[in-house]
């Protein structure tokens, strides 16, 4: 049956939903910044028949939030990943992260390349290429964690939305939007905090150079709407020796949560070619008349 469960992985306890018990291959979900699981609740029964595991990123939903902000380093958020599968009995994973979860998810493709079937990032990046960048985001993300520790989760989330990075989601479904919004609001300031610390953009050490390689099938999702994560996609694949790009017409940031079921079949097409992709393709999947690709 389905359901939330805790692991405790290294010293910390993780809660993880899954759609069933199963020591079979899994579709493992990573979720953004003050998300959680329930990011993904419009997406998992669109792709029922698979095994589905999705967490709760350290810090966030129903998972452990340390104070240390070294314990959220990037090093750290992979092996705790790492022990999920294994206390899952997974041997490979298909993992699809979004925002943060997809900087999560090929920082761990990067690290562990066996425990990789095949990779989904959506809107995602390889983190920021020169040192001088990595610092000046450092220095914004720790102002940012101290005005949400200090602040308080309400003025943070009503910041959080305005960004223009969000500007698409207000045509949505209000309920959708408010179930948004309430996921957001339950989150812990010191959990937010040590995950801009700990791994946020500038922290984490810059991933560019290693996507060479990167050996999984990887699938770049990003919306039209949003032009810089639509740049840095076509540039990651440009680099990555089994990569495509999907640019979802219609969509921003968030595209599994503006355009579910474009998102999902894409997905499935993607896992259900298991690695049989021409990366000289400029076009991956063209079904749907909503989907475009660069």
């Amino acid at each position: 049956m389905s359901g939330y469960r805790s692991l405790t992985v290294n010293g910390v306890e993780l809660r993880i939903w899954q759609n069933r018990r199963t020591s079979d291959d899994v579709v493992l979900f990573l979720h953004g910044f003050a998300g959680c699981a329930e990011d993904f609740a419009d997406i998992f029964p669109m792709l029922s028949r698979r095994a589905i595991a999705a967490v709760d990123l350290l810090g966030h939903g129903g998972s452990d939030a340390p104070t240390d902000s070294a314990r959220y380093e990037m090093p750290s958020m992979v092996l705790d990943l790492r022990a999920v599968l294994l206390a899952l009995g997974v041997l490979q994973a298909d993992v699809i992260g979004y925002s943060m979860g997809g900087r999560i998810a090929l920082a761990l493709a990067v690290a562990y390349p066996r425990l990789i079937r095949t990779l989904v990032l959506e809107s995602a990046s390889p983190g920021l290429s020169s040192e001088r960048e990595r610092a000046e985001r450092r220095n914004s993300d720790d102002a940012l964690a101290g005005w949400i520790e200090s602040e308080g989760m309400e003025r943070f989330v009503d910041l959080w939305e305005s960004q223009p990075l969000f500007a698409s989601q207000t045509s949505l479904d209000l309920d959708l939007r408010r179930r948004q919004r309430l996921v957001r609001l339950a989150q812990r300031p010191h959990g937010l905090g040590g995950s801009l610390r700990g791994h946020g953009t500038g922290a984490q050490p810059s991933l560019w150079e290693h996507l060479s390689s990167v050996s999984a099938p990887v699938l770049a999702v990003s919306g039209e709407l949003d032009a810089k994560f639509t740049r840095i996609g076509s540039a990651m694949t440009r680099l990555l020796p089994h990569g495509a790009h999907v640019v979802v017409k219609g969509a921003g940031h968030n595209v599994h949560l503006e355009r579910p079921a474009e998102f999902a079949a894409l997905v499935t097409e993607f896992l259900d070619a298991q690695g049989h992709i021409d990366p000289s393709k400029t076009v991956l999947f063209r079904k749907d008349p909503l989907m475009d690709s660069t």
